[in-house]
């Protein structure tokens, strides 16, 4: 360092603390730099400083040193909280906080971070020096040269950017890499990695150009000056190695996508281009991580590997070759098999495509996470990873993963031994087909559409009638009624015609919907049920089977009892006077029930034993004393389109159409196939058995009740839409944000897929009985009337309509997603998607592909496939519920309200756990990556929903809604914290309520919703006389509004002010004894002579 310089910039430093330019010190300058005329800027030019202002600053700083001893100025004392102190006023002497400036300044030189000694003065130098030190003690006022709008201008610039600095932008996420900057202000972490990346690029060729002009030394400096400088850590490493990488990559493709060349060479040529010329060939490479492991250390590696003594050309070459090298090593071997293939995938008609990615699966290698180049294998072909990609070794992924794959088991294998937590008892049986075999559960899938594309189809027939029907006179509606059941058409017309005027088309509407029932009978003769035409016919089922039993008297019971009972003969197979066999099946209520329909419809089952099929009802005419153990005519109708079009889906599911493959057949080509083995074809045919005995068994009238009045105090309100509208994220998740975005305005508009294309009109399966049972006496008018209002209540609130847009969100992203992994046939993307659709559709995979192609979302494989997906995280069919839910109808109630979030813990599990815990290294990743995805989207949505919830149900910190309730941390905390459970199978109402009281918690989780609840209103109120806190509870679980009004007003509202009061009073006592002296009892008192 040049002591002339140092003695220089201190003198200039000196100077420009009273200067008459302003001129300012650009950070980080040192001293020294400063006395060679650097880092000097005019504030009012915004350039640097001038030679004449540097001049006059260096005279002045000068002056200041030298002759600071003879300045004089006035000392006063003045009072201060630390006493009496003496300052001077108006003097020239630097005020501490220059001094303590000075200094900071001079700690940036580096090294021990100590001022440098300056040169020896003379001993009257010294001693004036330590004279003005002396003199220096004493603080100096001074008067501010600013004007007092100078001043004030000041203050509010230094607000703005206090207030920049602590929240830097509305809406965002404040951090380091994107927060903005100011004058002064140093660069963010992001713009630095960015900046050298950019610099180490455009740095590398200055050393190709260097060598270029035959100065190999200077060119051989810059590529040791490049690999010296350190990169950034953590996220802004990316961000830095990625541009390195794109100045130079992006050109060279661009060039080569010019010149015409294919997608190989764009991308070899510019891996090459850039490892050559954009990066140092000092600094170390992919080669030398190789070669730190001998078991894959290789002659071309070794190679590879940086050397000090290479000179700048062969350094450079090496990094050409091995940027370049990898991504050929990659993309020959698939062309070279894709050209091989190609030829066969031709002839291979209709599922060329997909054998052409089975081919390809096989012949190209796996790309190895290593990242590294292996040597040729025994069948010459060798292997690696593109350079672009970074990736741990399978090795220490996997290791990684046993953290997670111990305490993951264990948990999993306690969850099994538990029986309520395991697999049988809340896994979708579903997804423990699927695991099993795709293509079995894409056949469990076909059944369940069809069932509903068949039941919503003649149904839609029927609306128009039933809705002129509600629109008559209650007495007219009775009588048509009674018409209507004994099939008297002619008299049906003569109360129709009652309506000619007010109901013009009401008679074409009727016999629509005679012909709706003369279609529904050849549907069931063409799928093998037997059922004799009768002209004129109109359904009629009976309601109240034990009403009618007791009112036909004994032997009329008799016989009804014998049809049961010959049905379950029949079904067990026992041929006329046999015996049953060792383990018979019983009769569900479906069977039950359809054996006594026939009975007195006179179809089957005459009751004498023998089969057959008569030609008069067993009651040919309903009278007026029968007419109640029916159900009323809208009721009748949809029950008959439920039954007959699930008895034929059922028919075609079990192989009883002629033509069509049941189940049991194609569960028997894949084993004799060996795509399933024996023990996995027995636990798929009882999850079958499960879906279709047990779906065809119903709650009692009275848990149907519950399950209605339950649903209407939990969602019958707008906080529960609002938390619907967070499944817009969950859909993000599934199938891309973008995908999801794009297609949002269709899906407002109800211009793309509906649920109504897939026969999906309700909230969830649950609401649905699937045996259409109607309901009987008195209680089930009351169940009855209890439904209606709850369905017009989800109505009122919009959940439904809600329920409906996240629904068609879910398939309009499944279906958009879908098409762009097909749009290319040749792509590797659509490879791959043709080769797992080939697991699921069989022979039918072309027709899907080119279905999905064509944008053909009417095609069956088509409607297939989104019925799937909105499945995965959707509650739409009994398929979706676990084996013991299916078979154990009493204990279904400990299922309400909970089917939604069981299907998001097997999201979770299925996304991410059970990779997690497989110990495979790709699998594991994909866990990682899927983690991270659904926590940020579907958690992140599910945390702003609960803070807006929040917020609209009075619950921050601040009183009412006065819109600048910003929420504290603990507040973000505790609804993220909520959200992370919820991906669990945990709602926010469990979560508290476990943290509030675990032994109501755990209640809540295992037994039916709101127990605990009805409890402390019914029992522990009474008792403990706590009657504030059942109105708090009654009060809320009032639809509609009872929760708003109880929160803002009621007494949800008056509990929140008095403990915000206790609260209040609790934080300023603890203010008040801060600095007390604690009371020591019991010291007796010192008499002092």
């Amino acid at each position: 360092m040049s002591v002339a310089n140092f003695i220089k910039g201190t003198a200039t430093q000196a100077g420009r603390y009273k200067n008459k330019h302003g001129l300012v010190r650009i950070p980080p300058t040192t001293t020294s730099n400063m006395g060679r005329g650097f880092g000097l800027k005019d504030p009012v030019t915004g350039r640097m400083a001038t030679v004449g202002q540097r001049r006059d600053l260096v005279e002045s700083g000068t002056k200041r040193i030298a002759g600071g001893a003879a300045t004089t100025g006035t000392v006063i004392s003045v009072l201060t909280d630390n006493g009496v102190k003496k300052v001077r006023i108006a003097g020239e002497q630097p005020t501490p906080e220059e001094i303590e400036l000075m200094r900071n300044e001079f700690s940036d030189m580096g090294g021990t971070q100590t001022m440098p000694m300056p040169p020896a003065l003379p001993q009257e130098a010294q001693e004036n020096i330590q004279a003005e030190q002396e003199r220096a003690s004493i603080p100096t006022i001074s008067a501010n040269p600013q004007t007092p709008q100078e001043r004030e201008q000041a203050k509010q610039q230094a607000r703005q950017r206090a207030t920049a600095m602590d929240d830097p932008g509305m809406g965002t996420v404040a951090t380091k890499l994107v927060r903005p900057r100011f004058s002064g202000e140093k660069p963010s972490q992001g713009e630095v990695a960015v900046g050298k990346g950019m610099g180490r690029a455009i740095g590398s060729l200055a050393g190709v150009a260097a060598a270029a002009a035959g100065n190999d030394k200077a060119a051989k400096k810059i590529d040791q000056n490049i690999a010296n400088i350190p990169y950034e850590e953590g996220v802004p490493l990316l961000a830095e190695g990625v541009m390195q990488f794109v100045t130079l990559a992006n050109p060279a493709t661009q060039v080569m996508k010019a010149k015409g060349a294919g997608a190989m060479a764009q991308t070899v040529t510019a891996s090459g281009v850039s490892g050559g010329l954009g990066f140092s060939g000092q600094q170390e490479r992919l080669s030398d991580l190789v070669q730190e492991f001998p078991a894959i250390a290789n002659p071309v590696t070794d190679f590879l590997a940086s050397d000090v003594d290479d000179s700048f050309a062969v350094g450079r070459l090496k990094n050409a070759l091995e940027f370049a090298g990898l991504d050929a090593a990659l993309m020959l071997p698939f062309v070279k098999t894709l050209r091989q293939t190609r030829g066969q995938a031709k002839n291979a008609k209709p599922n060329g495509e997909v054998e052409l990615a089975q081919e390809i699966d096989k012949a190209v290698p796996k790309q190895k996470p290593n990242a590294v180049v292996r040597p040729p294998t025994k069948d010459g072909v060798i292997q690696g990873s593109s350079a672009g990609q970074i990736q741990l070794p399978d090795k220490v992924v996997e290791a990684v993963g046993k953290v997670f794959e111990v305490p993951l088991k264990s948990i999993n294998a306690v969850a099994q031994k538990s029986g309520v937590l395991s697999d049988k008892a809340i896994r979708p049986i579903s997804s423990r087909i699927e695991e099993l075999s795709p293509r079995m559960v894409n056949k469990m899938y076909e059944f369940e559409l069809d069932q509903n594309m068949l039941a919503g189809s003649y149904l839609n027939k029927a609306v128009p009638f039933m809705e002129s029907f509600r629109k008559m006179k209650r007495a007219d509606r009775k009588l048509l009624t009674k018409h209507a059941l004994n099939s008297d058409t002619s008299e049906v017309y003569d109360v129709i015609r009652r309506y000619n005027t007010k109901l013009p088309g009401m008679k074409r509407q009727f016999d629509d919907l005679r012909q709706t029932f003369d279609d529904l009978h050849k549907l069931a003769t063409d799928n093998g049920i037997d059922v004799p035409y009768r002209k004129d016919y109109l359904p009629r089922i009976m309601k109240d089977y034990d009403g009618y039993r007791k009112h036909i008297g004994v032997d009329a019971k008799s016989e009804i009892d014998k049809a049961i009972n010959q049905a379950y003969l029949d079904k067990n197979k026992v041929p006329q006077g046999g015996a049953l066999p060792t383990n018979p099946k019983p009769l569900t209520q479906f069977e039950e029930r359809e054996a006594i329909r026939k009975y007195l419809e006179g179809t089957k089952y005459t009751g004498d034993g023998t089969p057959g099929f008569m030609k008069n009802r067993v009651i040919d005419k309903i009278e007026d004393d029968i007419l109640p153990f029916y159900g009323g005519l809208e009721e009748n109708i949809q029950n008959y389109i439920n039954n007959v079009t699930y008895r034929v889906a059922k028919n075609k599911f079990t192989g009883k159409v002629k033509g069509v493959e049941g189940y049991t057949e194609l569960l028997s080509k894949l084993k004799q196939r060996g795509k399933i083995s024996g023990d996995d074809a027995i636990k798929i045919n009882e999850l079958f058995d499960a879906r279709l005995s047990g779906g065809e068994k119903s709650i009692g009238q009275g848990a149907q009740f519950y399950r209605d009045a339950m649903y209407l105090a939990s969602i019958g309100n707008p906080i529960s839409t609002i938390t619907q509208a967070s499944e817009f994220m969950l859909n993000a998740y599934r199938n891309g944000t973008l995908n999801t975005l794009t297609t949002a305005p269709k899906t407002a508009a109800r211009t793309g897929i509906t649920i109504k294309d897939l026969g999906l009109d309700d909230i969830a399966k649950e609401f649905s009985d699937p045996l259409s049972q109607s309901q009987r006496g008195k209680f089930g008018v009351a169940k009855e009337a209890l439904n209606k209002t709850l369905r017009y209540t989800l109505g009122k609130v919009q959940f439904k309509r809600m329920d409906e847009l996240m629904k068609e969100s879910n398939l309009n992203g499944a279906f958009l997603k879908a098409r762009k992994k097909v749009a290319n046939v040749r792509s590797k993307e659509y490879q791959d998607f043709a080769k797992e659709m080939s697991e699921y559709y069989g022979p039918e995979t072309k027709k899907f592909l080119d279905a999905l192609k064509r944008g053909d979302a009417n095609d069956p494989n088509v409607k297939t496939y989104l019925f799937s997906q909105l499945a995965k995280t959707q509650p739409i069919s009994l398929s979706e519920y676990s084996e013991f839910y299916l078979r154990n109808p009493s204990f279904r109630p400990a299922y309400f309200l909970k089917s939604f979030a069981l299907k998001q813990l097997e999201t979770t599990r299925r996304d991410i756990t059970r990779k997690l815990a497989s110990g495979n290294a790709n699998e594991i990743r994909d866990g990682f990556r899927q983690g991270i995805r659904l926590s940020v989207l579907f958690g992140g949505g599910m945390t702003a929903n609960n803070l807006f919830k929040d917020y609209l149900l009075d619950r921050d910190d601040k009183p009412g809604m006065t819109g600048d309730q910003v929420p504290k941390m603990e507040n973000v905390a505790g609804a993220a914290a909520d959200a992370i459970l919820t991906l669990f199978g945990l709602s926010r109402y469990t979560a508290r309520r476990l943290a509030d009281d675990p032994y109501y918690g755990a209640i809540d989780i295992f037994m039916p919703p709101k127990v605990t609840e009805l409890v402390e209103v019914g029992i522990e109120a009474p008792l403990k006389g706590d009657f504030e806190r059942a109105g708090r509870i009654i009060e809320k679980n009032i639809p509609f509004g009872g929760k708003i009004y109880s929160q803002h007003f009621g007494a949800g509202a008056d509990y929140k002010r008095k403990k915000r009061i206790k609260e209040y009073k609790a934080k300023k006592r603890a203010i008040e004894n801060i600095g007390k002296m604690p009371s020591i009892p019991n010291i007796p008192e010192l008499e002092l002579e």
